[in-house]
């Protein structure tokens, strides 16, 4: 940790310093940084220090933070501080206040106001791009820009309220507790096939919120793919490896982005997170007529639910998030009938955690239980009880025109079950994606002027890190190379150019652990790919080509066994 401090004196290469809390210290004179003068303490832009140095960045953050000054600029981008707590700085008055110009202080609607004026006079569509680690804050602060944008670009058919709208039922369905955030966005997105070779692995959501030559709101759009799974890419032949990569993979801008989401966690929680709150939600708010025509249990009667110890979000109260989900299906023209079948649909996804199964032969082969589980998921999902219980007992093998029913061991069962659980959910959220996209349609009034709002997965460290840490990780790396281009590389070619006397600012350049990544033949991803067309290849054997051929690189580490390291900026 840093501390603020006066030098008191300095002999030879130690000085003794007088710390701000009265304790008195030696130290190295090399490990000293100066500190910026009282007059610029708290100012809101970064870019007015004097001494632009690790501490001095902190030490003004954290002087702002405790005034509850939770927003900074960094000259054209904004640092926003999650406070934790509810601060009163988003309400009519505040969107008044930006929208009249009364005030420069940093602020998220700052930035969507300048995204919205660009667009209109210089007649670009722009990116607002959340990044952060986890739990940051980046969903709340896409929110917020979203309802500047509405209040800008309302009075066209009330499509602004809509928009607002569709937040309310994506976390629903898209969010989840995790071990570092209540709310967390569990979704997946892709572009279309790129390159891979130019593309990054980008996990999150994006909306395209489409305005009128006057600027008002004509519509949005969220785009929507058939999920890939990243659990099946350890499964594809090699061949195909790199084309599943390639849907996950998009560019920072310039792509269409689609949106699906982390489907194992319908199925399968590690301790103290949450499946989608929309289940939760279900369970804690439907009336009792809706229950008694679901059979629809408490979340503590769930397996799926219960599997992690965690029910629960402090603070939250899931029945009345229900009942403000209702509200924004009516707002998005979504039926009553068809919020049933929805309903109806998550019901079934709940009994199915509940089958179970029993051994039938001496080969330890399975077949469902005719329970209360599988006749309410059969009822749910409209087929007769034995046709499901052949659907997740049993594989169909097709042996020239005869179709074979092999048994299925235990584990297999379980499998299928799942794998149908989750079918399920991918199908339910493909098609309220597509309800609301019908909602929220620009139509004839649309000219081609929008502001995507792109909201990522942040950074994440976690015990044990896998495929998913993996994607998500380099995709914030690059995301820090195209933040690093823009505020410090071509702003300083651009002084170079107009021949400016000024003093460069250094800064750290990523490439090299982009290169670890992406490049060919020696990249991860290259190598990933060779070894999986290798026969009898294993995690050992990946992990010992890996550092074998990538030691050399300063931002690989090569561990033990089946694990690697990767320095990101970020951290290891």
């Amino acid at each position: 940790m840093w501390g603020s401090g006066t030098i008191q004196s300095t002999s030879g290469e130690e000085s003794i310093v007088s710390l701000s809390n009265g304790n008195v210290i030696k130290v190295s004179t090399s490990q000293l940084l100066p500190a910026n003068p009282g007059i610029l303490e708290g100012v809101n832009d970064l870019i007015q220090l004097s001494y632009l140095n690790e501490p001095s960045v902190l030490h003004n953050l954290k002087r702002r933070y405790s005034h509850d000054m939770i927003y900074s600029k960094a000259g054209p981008v904004l640092i926003a501080i999650n406070p934790f707590k509810d601060v009163q700085i988003y309400g009519k008055d505040f969107v008044t206040s930006y929208r009249e110009k009364a005030t420069d202080s940093p602020h998220v609607f700052a930035i969507a106001d300048n995204a919205y004026n660009e667009m209109m006079n210089e007649f670009h569509n722009l990116n607002l791009s959340c990044s952060g680690e986890t739990g940051a804050g980046k969903t709340e602060t896409a929110k917020f820009a979203m309802q500047y944008l509405a209040s800008l670009g309302g009075g066209y058919g009330g499509k602004e309220c809509k928009i607002l709208q569709t937040h309310c039922i994506l976390e629903a369905f898209g969010n989840a507790k995790t071990s570092r955030n209540d709310s967390s966005s569990r979704f997946v997105s892709s572009s279309s096939p790129l390159s891979f070779a130019h593309c990054s692995l980008l996990k999150g959501k994006l909306i395209d919120i489409h305005f009128t030559a006057l600027g008002k709101i004509s519509g949005a759009n969220i785009q929507t793919c058939k999920h890939v799974l990243l659990e099946k890419v350890s499964s594809c032949h090699s061949s195909t490896l790199y084309q599943v990569l390639s849907l996950l993979s998009c560019i920072v801008s310039d792509v269409d982005f689609f949106v699906t989401f982390e489907q194992s966690r319908v199925v399968q929680l590690a301790a103290g997170e949450r499946s989608y709150h929309i289940f939760y939600q279900l369970c804690a708010g439907a009336p009792p007529a809706l229950r008694e025509r679901l059979n629809l249990k408490m979340a503590n009667e769930y397996n799926y639910l219960v599997q992690s110890d965690c029910l629960v979000i402090n603070g939250v109260d899931d029945g009345q998030k229900f009942q403000k989900l209702k509200e924004a299906f009516d707002i998005v023209q979504i039926c009553k009938e068809e919020q049933e079948q929805v309903f109806a649909m998550l019901a079934a996804v709940l009994w199915l955690g509940n089958i179970s199964f029993q051994v039938i032969d001496k080969e330890n082969h399975v077949e469902a239980l005719a329970d209360e589980a599988l006749t309410s998921v059969a009822t749910l999902i409209g087929c007769a009880p034995h046709e499901l219980m052949q659907a997740i007992s049993t594989h169909r093998i097709q042996v020239g025109k005869d179709s074979i029913a092999k048994k299925l061991t235990l584990q297999q069962a379980i499998d299928t079950r799942d794998a149908l659980a989750k079918f399920i959910y991918a199908s339910l959220f493909d098609w309220l994606v597509e309800q609301i996209n019908n909602s929220l349609e620009a139509g004839k009034k649309h000219n081609g002027r929008s502001i995507s709002i792109i909201d990522i997965y942040g950074f994440e460290s976690l015990k044990k890190n896998s495929f998913e840490q993996f994607c998500i990780n380099y995709a914030n790396e690059r995301l820090q190379q195209h933040f690093n281009r823009h505020l410090f590389k071509l702003e300083q070619e651009e002084y170079d150019l107009e021949g400016i006397d000024w003093t460069k600012v250094v800064f750290e350049d990523n490439q090299e652990c982009l290169d670890l990544f992406e490049k060919k033949p020696l990249g991860i991803l290259s190598l990933l790919d060779e070894e999986s067309n290798a026969p009898n290849s294993t995690d050992f054997t990946l992990a010992n080509k890996l550092k074998q051929h990538l030691n050399s690189n300063s931002y690989f580490k090569g561990d033990r066994g089946r694990a690697f390291g990767v320095l990101h900026f970020a951290g290891e």
